[in-house]
Order: C-alpha cells, then sequence, then structure tokens
C-alpha cells in the first residue's frame, strides 16, 4: 500500500489515455495522466494521439508515461476526412493489441466509440472526460449535432466515470443523458509564485509611460475568443490604455495590422507553457473572451483566467455564467457584455486604484483555483473507481 491507499492489486497495469491530436499542448492531460500515476492508480500510462511531422513516433515523458502517436493521413473534403480518422482507429487498435489495458481514458467525444470498443475487447473499465460540451458548440450542428448525440447517448452508459471541467457542463450531462452523476475536475493550473525580481513588465519592454494600463489576451487568436471586439475597442480608447495579443492562429495577420496602424495595440510571439504565467505578471488586468453563440462557450470555464489569477492579474471575462461566476464569488475582476463598444466602455474607467481594489479577490481566487485542489478530487475519484464501492 502507497502513500495514498492504493496497493498494488488496486493498480492498474496500463492506462491508455486518447485524445485526437498530436499531444504537444494538451496540459489538461498531461496533467491527469501525471496525477494518477503519481498516487498509485496506474503502473503505466499509454497517452494516444495523432502524428505529427516533426515529433517523434513514441516520447517518453517519464518512467511511467508514455506518447503514442499514430499516422493518420489528412485529406480534403468531409468522406475522405472521415474514411482516414476511422483507418487511425484501425491502426490505433492494432498498436494496442499487445497492451495489458486495464482502463481507457477517453478525452473526446469523436474517439469515444474507439475507446468503447477497447475497452471492451479488454474488459475494463472506460472513463469518459471530454475537455468540451462537444455536441453543442457552434459548429456541430443539424445532422452533425443529431449523429454525435446519438453516439454519446448510446455510449456514455458504458463509461464508469464521466468527468466534465465545469459544473454547468456537469449538470447538462446529468439531464441530458439521466445520470446519476458526473464529476467535476477543473483545468486550472499548478499553484505558481511570480518572484518579485521577476523582470521589466510590459511598460519596459515596450517603452511605455509609467502611468500607462496594459491589458493582455494570452492565448489562441480566433474570432470567437473576441479578439475583433478587443481590436475595436483598443481603436477607440485613450492611449495609456494598451493592450498585448501574445499568441497564434487564425486572426493573427489582422493583429499585425491593427498594431501596424494604432501605438496601443501590440503583438507577441507566443511563449512555451511553463512561460505563460511569469509573461502574464508583466501586465497589469488579462482578457477572457467568449461568444455566447452556443451551450459549449456558455458553459466553458477556460484555462485562461485562471493562468492570469496566478499571476496576479485581475481578469476581464465574458458575461456568461461560469465565468461570471467566478468574477461574482471573488471580487477578482469585471464582466463585460460581447461587444466593442462594452469593453471600451469598461476599460476606460480601470485605472490603477481599481486594480488594487480587486487584488485581495485575486489572491483569493489564485488560491482556490489551482491544480493541486483537483488532484484531491482525482485522488477520490480513481479510489472509487478501482476500489469494488463502484
Amino acid at each position: 500500500m502507497n502513500e495514498f491507499g492504493v496497493t498494488t492489486s488496486d493498480r492498474v497495469r496500463t492506462n491508455v489515455h486518447v485524445y485526437p491530436s498530436p499531444i504537444e499542448f494538451e496540459s489538461r492531460m498531461l496533467k491527469v495522466t501525471k496525477e494518477i500515476v503519481s498516487r498509485g492508480f496506474a503502473r503505466d500510462i499509454v497517452i494516444v494521439g495523432i502524428a505529427k511531422e516533426g515529433l517523434p513516433r513514441r516520447e517518453r515523458l517519464d518512467s511511467k508515461r508514455e506518447i503514442l502517436r499514430v499516422p493518420r493521413k489528412s485529406a480534403q473534403g468531409l468522406i475522405r476526412k472521415v474514411f482516414h480518422f476511422v483507418l487511425w482507429k484501425f491502426r490505433v487498435l492494432r498498436e494496442l493489441r499487445d497492451l495489458p489495458v486495464d482502463m481507457v481514458n477517453c478525452h473526446s467525444l469523436t474517439t469515444l466509440p474507439l475507446c468503447a470498443l477497447i475497452a471492451s475487447a479488454n474488459s475494463c473499465r472506460l472513463v469518459y472526460e471530454p475537455h468540451e460540451l462537444e455536441t453543442e458548440t457552434f459548429n456541430s450542428r443539424g445532422f452533425r449535432r443529431f449523429g454525435a448525440k446519438l453516439v454519446e447517448k448510446a455510449l456514455i452508459q458504458r463509461a464508469i466515470r464521466v468527468i466534465a471541467v465545469s459544473d454547468s457542463i456537469a449538470r447538462w450531462y446529468q439531464e441530458e443523458y439521466g445520470l446519476s452523476r458526473v464529476d467535476v475536475v477543473l483545468n486550472v493550473p499548478p499553484r505558481q509564485t511570480v518572484q518579485a525580481s521577476r523582470g521589466p513588465d510590459f511598460r519596459d519592454l515596450l517603452g511605455l509611460d509609467p502611468g500607462a494600463i496594459v491589458f493582455l489576451y494570452q492565448g489562441v487568436l480566433w474570432e470567437d475568443r473576441g479578439v475583433g471586439w478587443l481590436l475595436d475597442a483598443f481603436k477607440v480608447v485613450e492611449h495609456n490604455l494598451h493592450i498585448v495579443f501574445m499568441g497564434f492562429g487564425s486572426a493573427e495577420d489582422m493583429v499585425k495590422a491593427a498594431a501596424a496602424e494604432h501605438s496601443n495595440i501590440h503583438y507577441h510571439p507566443p511563449v512555451r507553457p511553463e512561460e505563460v504565467v511569469e509573461y502574464a505578471s508583466k501586465a497589469d488586468v488579462g482578457f477572457s473572451l467568449l461568444m455566447d453563440d452556443c451551450l459549449g462557450h456558455k458553459f466553458a470555464l477556460p484555462n485562461k483566467p485562471f493562468a492570469y489569477l496566478q499571476a496576479g492579474l485581475p481578469v476581464v471575462v465574458s458575461d456568461l455564467p461560469e465565468l461570471g461566476a467566478m468574477v461574482d464569488s471573488y471580487g477578482c475582476g469585471w464582466k463585460v457584455g460581447n461587444s466593442a463598444g462594452s469593453i471600451a466602455e469598461l476599460v476606460s474607467t480601470i485605472d490603477l486604484a481599481a486594480i488594487s481594489n480587486r487584488s485581495s479577490g485575486v489572491r483569493l481566487a489564485a488560491n482556490e483555483f489551482v491544480w493541486e485542489r483537483q488532484g484531491e478530487s482525482i485522488e477520490s475519484i480513481y479510489t472509487e473507481i478501482l476500489s469494488d464501492a463502484v
């Protein structure tokens, strides 16, 4: 028996986690799998993803965890994409056929049939932990949504546990599929302490006046994350209010073009995941916006605002149920309507005194929303999974 009360006989031999990506920036999966092995619930973990040029087919993360990237051909057109995705699933089955799989964790609805098949073939446990509400996204409509919900409804009962990323999503799963229980593990960063001697802030780096206020947008530069609203807002606010966009994505050229024309709009290349909090600490306020165009966004609780809080920044979030409730409960920032006008009106009221007034709420939230607390939830969930009580 180890320090967490798990005996060798309780522990699974091989725990397989499946997600249809190159497993390059999947920080949640890496945190979850590290928690499972460090607490003694699995002897070995294989994280299955899609092969990508420049990344190794097999990548050893540590003595107990390995990434297996299985080749999948790229294709144009829906039919060809579906065909090659099905072939990828058969390749995954072939790669895993000789492994003593005792538990399968499915991290995406698109791989739920594959994971259910792996679990059935090995007569083992299936855990379903999607990273978002996949049937309720903006792109999942019409027949696509109908088919996805049929698959999810048919297979979700096969899972011994369903784990969601927010309370609202957990409640939706319970109500939609009649589940008696859905656990929640938030996607939050580990506790981090930013050193007082962290180097120059963005005012120094960008040559700004000492009284300038620096807002930060960190992450993927997509329109559905409010990039367009932010650009339009900062084009009309006072010039002492600056915004830095740090990331990459389809809206990157639009950001660079605006930065070339407006002195208070700036672009910064993305940084490594382990540097995100350190760079965020160089700003004054962080933005985390989502369109209210689907339940997936409405119920989302993304990682970005929690990284800002770890950096000591108050946050500006879209007035949506999960994001808004966090700000209301802790007083760690401001809610804003999803429009350039609403954003411009709000940021024009934010000065150094307003930021300071949010500091106690930021500290409280930063102490609450850390991965170490989620590790305690994972311990409870997997203790039950591996016991006779489930």
